[in-house]
């Protein structure tokens, strides 16, 4: 039986802040992603995970994506790195990173990186010697799908975000088959590959590898836009910076992106609604949680 997700189940499991806390108490998030064309996945991801609650972010992408980022999103810190000549994740680079990632919380990896044989190796690298909770996501996911065996060589908790063709490529089920048998190929996917497992769509299955599992069921046309999963694994990756479990990061995370996009089609229709316009929203989904949970107490 899959537990449905509300705002209840959400402001349960947000994270505890003191009012004596400072930027390093409240999480230290590393993304690594970007390349030359595709700057705008991370900087979405970015822009949501600062807006999540997360006290630092670095931010580790090839040197000729890095000026668009650190122009777009001042808040965080940036790492070049040297990158191939056409802007990518280079060979190396994931090794650099790693070095330079050890006093990160968690870090997420696959936002805008783009699909080359350099861009796998950076993946099976992270996996095989990343000691830190991860997110992949994305074009992470396209190249761990290269060689799925590598998954279940992760050393650090591990969650995945697919939406149904990323899943598709991962588990080689036809997509057709997945919509009607989600919960059931999340959950074994899960527990195969000891990952936890949002699976995307109208309605998302989040999959422990347990064996629980969770249903938000919040259908909503405007989050059919590039860049909406972007969001949603920076809102995530915040959430397991901030010392949540891979389970309730991806609860929470997913709850908190579906609000926000409601509350973004609300505003803008869904014609309208776009990745940026749903991150403006979340100071309004917060505001809920934290009713929600105040209220839950008294």
């Amino acid at each position: 039986m899959a537990w449905k997700i509300d705002s209840k189940t959400a402001a349960e499991k947000l994270p505890q802040r003191s009012e004596n806390g400072n930027k390093g108490s409240f999480g230290r998030l590393y993304m690594i992603g970007g390349s030359f064309g595709m700057s705008g996945a991370v900087i979405l991801a970015a822009r949501a995970a600062l807006s999540c609650g997360i006290g630092l972010l670095r931010v580790a992408t090839p040197q000729r994506a890095a000026t668009v980022l650190a122009s777009a999103v001042p808040e965080c810190t940036y790492f070049p790195l040297p990158g191939t000549p056409t802007g990518q994740i280079g060979f190396g680079d994931m090794q650099t990173a790693i070095t330079d990632m050890q006093n990160s919380d968690a870090v997420l990896f696959g936002c805008g990186v783009g699909l080359t044989r350099d861009t796998c190796r950076a993946s099976y690298e992270l996996l095989q010697c990343g000691s830190l909770p991860t997110v992949i996501d994305a074009d992470g996911l396209n190249a761990v799908a290269k060689n799925i065996d590598v998954l279940s060589q992760h050393k650090s908790p591990v969650i995945i975000t697919p939406h149904l063709k990323e899943m598709e490529r991962l588990s080689e089920i036809p997509v057709a088959e997945i919509q009607k048998n989600a919960e059931a190929i999340a959950t074994d996917f899960a527990k195969k590959y000891n990952v936890v497992t949002v699976l995307k769509d109208s309605t998302t299955v989040i999959a422990t590898p347990e064996g629980k599992a969770y249903i938000h069921a919040r259908p909503n046309s405007g989050l059919a836009k590039g860049g909406s999963g972007d969001v949603l694994a920076g809102i995530i990756a915040a959430f397991l910076a901030q010392g949540l479990s891979c389970e309730n990061a991806a609860v929470l995370g997913v709850y908190v992106h579906g609000a926000a996009g409601a509350y973004a089609t609300k505003k803008y229709t869904a014609y309208c609604t776009q990745p940026s316009l749903m991150i403006q929203q979340l100071p309004s989904v917060f505001t809920d949680l934290l009713a929600a949970h105040k209220a839950a107490e008294e």
